[in-house]
């Protein structure tokens, strides 16, 4: 009995050393993520334009919700190893489960913030789009009614087929991007979800202006 007593002590011994070391790997991993994470966010990664800076910051929190999940993994592990040995009221046991609570805690936190760039860079992407279409319309308005100073009909003809061409293409690039965000939206909130819904009445307005 005593020879069992000793080996579960030093099976319990190595599997802590082992899962603490995996803990400290992912926590690491994780800080590591979190500085650059700010770096990014304060802008002193010197980049080109604010759409450049947004792409930094979706990646780097892509990478930093990877790492917390495996340090959420790896506390789980250490949580189950332990209350099986020891049981659920262990003084041990009940420290990892706090510690997995605020490790998931964290992990929420970092998807909601990514989940919250992401839908600022569509934002961003449709305020310029509709822009872009903005200013197309108002040359083709131009264009129809004479302002282009066009030497004859077939020439201002030519221009506003060009001018068409352009915000037809601009118009499908606009339903693509409206159809990334609804699929985006019904897979993180649900397809009857406001977010869903309003994309999906964007798109039939876009498609119906573009068949107009």
């Amino acid at each position: 009995m005593a020879n069992e007593m000793n080996n579960l002590v030093v099976r319990l011994s190595l599997d802590n050393v082992n899962f603490r070391q995996g803990i400290a790997n992912s926590g690491r991993a994780v800080r590591t993520l979190q500085n650059e994470l700010k770096s990014v966010s304060t802008g002193m990664g010197g980049f080109a334009n604010a759409s450049q800076q947004t792409q930094a910051k979706m990646n780097t929190l892509s990478r930093l919700i990877d790492a917390q999940k495996e340090k959420v993994k790896a506390l789980r592990q250490a949580y189950d190893q332990n209350k099986a040995k020891l049981g659920e009221n262990d003084a041990a046991t009940q420290r990892y489960a706090s510690q997995v609570n605020k490790a998931v805690a964290d992990l929420n936190r970092f998807e909601n913030e990514l989940k919250q760039v992401n839908r600022q860079a569509e934002q961003k992407g449709m305020d310029k789009l509709n822009n872009s279409l903005k200013s197309l319309q108002a040359e083709f308005q131009s264009i129809t009614t004479g302002m282009g100073g066009f030497s004859n009909a077939t020439e201002q003809t030519r221009a506003k087929v060009d001018v068409l061409s352009r915000m037809v293409d601009k118009q499908k690039e606009k339903i693509r991007e409206l159809q990334q965000a609804y699929n985006r939206a019904k897979t993180e909130e649900g397809e009857a979800s406001q977010s869903a819904q309003r994309y999906a009445e964007q798109i039939h307005r876009a498609t119906a202006e573009l068949n107009r």
